[in-house]
Formats: structure tokens, sequence, C-alpha cells
């Protein structure tokens, strides 16, 4: 089920403003015209550019916390997860001074997020713990609690992952994030009462956070009560909201009713207005009109952009729709950028679509690679489990197959060279007899 549209890179960067905040305000005065230039280009998205500029500052200075920090927030936003942890290494310390621990803290929910970039989510959940074991920085408590939890669900532990989210809603009962999440997973794991009554909770929280009111609305048309549903949406949709946002939102409801000429004008009327998150939703209703060539455009565009949904969800629907164009290798590329950027809403379904490409592909081997690493994973997954077996028949029976046509190209050669030898005995038999005749003429 790829449901679920939590971006924890999204959330970490949103995390990190807080942390710039702190850093602004303990930061010595006499910051290196380097370390300005280097803040100023990773602000813009030009992280390629910034290193040589973060680099140079540290070579300058190579006791500021803060400078790795910033830099290894960059490496992060960069995907270099090994350099980041380097960087963030050099931040840690064992002091008894606050500054200093709060520097610490930092570095370690940096750690823990070039962990979780780098599928290794025990790793991360070490430098959760360590994180919040420091008082400091209060404010950071929430989101590095919510990485820890989607750490548990990544790992395939769900017990331990309600665990921290009960934790989450007692501690921050407030936020609509902790309900939101947690629902999620009870969607995840089919118990739909339990996941009703969160996403009400979150929507009661902040009546603004609309992807639960889509989860919603799948749950009451699942359990058959459509009106429910459609009672939920429609009091959204006329909703007093005039932002451009919105637009996006009134799209989404749109397409979610069966309006879809309705949903395409709003969703063209929300890019054009600069809604990102647009591009991917009409994205989605090209699926649907089976317009593939123009969906897999809207979804790349979806991919390039700064957009809440998450990249591991983007890149699924663009493995999809090269499926659907029969053009399993770029499916399986996309497929493997989903996996690196995936978060607990895709992971799972990216890891499970890989094993089904390559055995439309007729890849068996790569097929039960693939399998064998989900099950890593998923190791209780019965299904997965089924389908190794699935593949490894088929292994064994394209093995036979071939050895029998190996064994019969052998019999035809050998047939063909007996055949040869036959005729050149022919051959010599009739060229003597021929002589002989000429000669007794």
């Amino acid at each position: 089920m790829n449901l679920r549209n939590v971006n924890i890179f999204r959330r970490f960067m949103v995390t990190f403003s807080i942390m710039a905040v702190f850093m602004l305000l303990t930061a010595c005065t006499n910051d290196s015209d380097a370390y300005e230039k280097a803040q100023k280009l990773s602000k813009s998205g030009k992280y390629n550019e910034s290193l040589k500029y973060y680099e140079k500052a540290i070579k300058e200075v190579d006791d500021r916390a803060d400078y790795y920090i910033s830099y290894g927030i960059t490496l992060n936003s960069m995907g270099d997860y090994e350099a980041a942890k380097e960087v963030f290494d050099k931040a840690c310390a064992d002091a008894d001074n606050s500054v200093v621990r709060s520097y610490t803290k930092q570095a370690y929910y940096g750690k823990a997020i070039a962990d979780y970039g780098l599928g290794d989510y025990s790793s991360a959940v070490d430098n959760c713990t360590h994180a919040l074991s420091i008082k400091e920085l209060p404010e950071l408590n929430f989101d590095i609690m919510l990485t820890n939890a989607s750490c548990f669900y990544m790992m395939g532990d769900n017990a331990g992952a309600l665990d921290e989210y009960a934790r989450i809603i007692e501690k921050y009962p407030g936020k609509p994030q902790g309900y939101y999440e947690r629902g999620i997973l009870y969607m995840l794991s089919n118990f739909s009462e339990e996941a009703i009554a969160d996403f009400t909770s979150c929507i009661q929280a902040d009546k603004d956070f609309y992807d639960a009111y889509f989860l919603l609305y799948s749950l009451y048309e699942a359990e058959g009560n459509v009106e429910a549903g459609e009672k939920l949406l429609d009091k959204l949709y006329n909703s007093k909201n005039d932002s451009d946002e919105f637009l996006c939102v009134k799209g989404r409801i749109k397409y979610t009713l069966g309006d879809y000429e309705k949903a395409e004008g709003l969703y063209v009327n929300a890019i054009e207005a600069g809604v990102s998150d647009a591009q991917y939703y009409l994205g989605k209703l090209y699926v649907e009109y089976g317009n593939y060539e123009d969906a897999l455009e809207k979804f790349k565009e979806a991919s390039k952009n700064d957009t809440k949904i998450s990249k591991g969800l983007i890149y699924y629907s663009l493995s999809d729709v090269c499926c659907q164009l029969k053009d399993y290798a770029s499916a399986i590329t996309y497929i493997d950028e989903g996996i690196k950027n995936a978060d607990s809403s895709s992971y799972e379904t990216l890891l499970k679509n890989k094993v089904i490409i390559y055995e439309y592909m007729g890849d068996y081997e790569s097929a039960l690679d693939s399998a064998t690493s989900y099950l890593e994973v998923y190791p209780n997954s019965e299904d997965m489990q089924k389908e190794v077996s699935f593949i490894e028949t088929r292994i064994e029976s394209n093995k036979v197959n071939k050895e029998s046509e190996d064994s019969s190209i052998t019999e035809d050669e050998s047939t063909t060279e007996d055949t040869q030898t036959e005729d050149e005995n022919v051959t010599e038999s009739i060229g003597t007899e021929g002589e002989s005749t000429t000669e007794g003429m």
C-alpha cells in the first residue's frame, strides 16, 4: 500500500530551521566570509557550489560546531549520507556546557537522518536515543521521536513503532502529526477502527491537515459507508479557503469523487498559481485517462520540485507508468531511486514492486535477490515467502529447459556430423568408381 505521505527528509529540513535559529543566537559575530557564502548558497539550493566554501570556512576555523552542523545538513540534503555522518561526528562533544550539548544534540539528529537515508535504521534509532537524552533544545524532541517511530516501522517492528507513537501522543496531544502517522500504521495493519479514530483526532487538532481527510474517506469507502466519506469531503470542499494551495486540494476532492473534468481544471489552475504538488496529482489523473506519456512527464516534473509529497511515492508512480509503457528497465531505475528516497509511506511497496518488475522482465535471478532483500526487512511476510518459492521453481524450470535445449543442440550437431561423414564417404566412393570407369574407357 502506498497511501502514506510522510516525508521524513522534508520534516528534517523544517526541524533544522529551528536549529538554524539556535545557531544564529549562539554563533560568534565574526563568522567567516566563506561560511556566510556557503550558508547563502545552501539555503538557495545550490548545494554543490556551497561545499567548497564550507570546506574553506572549516579550514580557517576547525573548532566551530555550527560550521560542521550546517555542512552536514547540506550533505544530507544532497543525499551524501556517509560524508554527512563523518561531518556530524566532528560536531559531537562530551562537555558540561549547555551550548556544546545543544550542538551535540543537533549532530546526533543529523546522524540519525543520514542513517535513515542509508537504510541503517537500527543506527538511526541509536542516534535518536542519544539526541533525546540531551535535555537542551526540547523543541526538537517531537520530530526526533517521530523519526524514531518511522525507523521502527521501517525495521518491520510495528509494535515498537506503536509504542513510540503512544509516547508521542501522550506528550504532545495537541499536535496532529502523531495521530496521522499512527493512523497510517493502523491502516496498513488493517485496524480500521483505530485508524479512523486517529485520523479524526488529527483533523480535530488541525482542520487544514488535508491528507487525513482523504485517508479517512478511503476507510469509510472500504467499510461501505460512502455517504459519510462524501459528506466529509463535501464539507472540506465548501470550506472558506481562497489560497492557491487549496485549489489543488479541491482538485483532489473532485478526483476522489470521480469528477475528473473538474479535477483537471483545478489542477491546471493550481499549477499556473505555482503549487508544485499539483504536477503529481495531475499525473495521477492522466494515469486514470490511460495517458501514460503525459503522466510520465508530470511525475518527472514533480520529482524535480520542492513538494510535500514523498519522493519515494513520486518515484513509485514513475516506475508504475514505465511498467504501463513496457519500459521495465526504466521502471527498475525509478524503483531504485525511490528506495533511496523512501520513507515509510512507500518503502515496502517499492521493495515488493522491484520483485514483480524483474519477474515481468523474466530476470528471475534478480527477482530472487530482490525478494531476499525484502525478507531481510520483513521476515514474517508469508506472501513474499511464497513468491520466493515460486521464483525458485521458475529458476529451476528454466535451468532444466536450458539443459534440454543444450542437449538437443548437441544431438543435432552430432547428427549433422554423422550425415556429413556419410556424404563424404559416398562422394569418395563415387569418385573412385568414376576414376575406374574412366580408366577403363
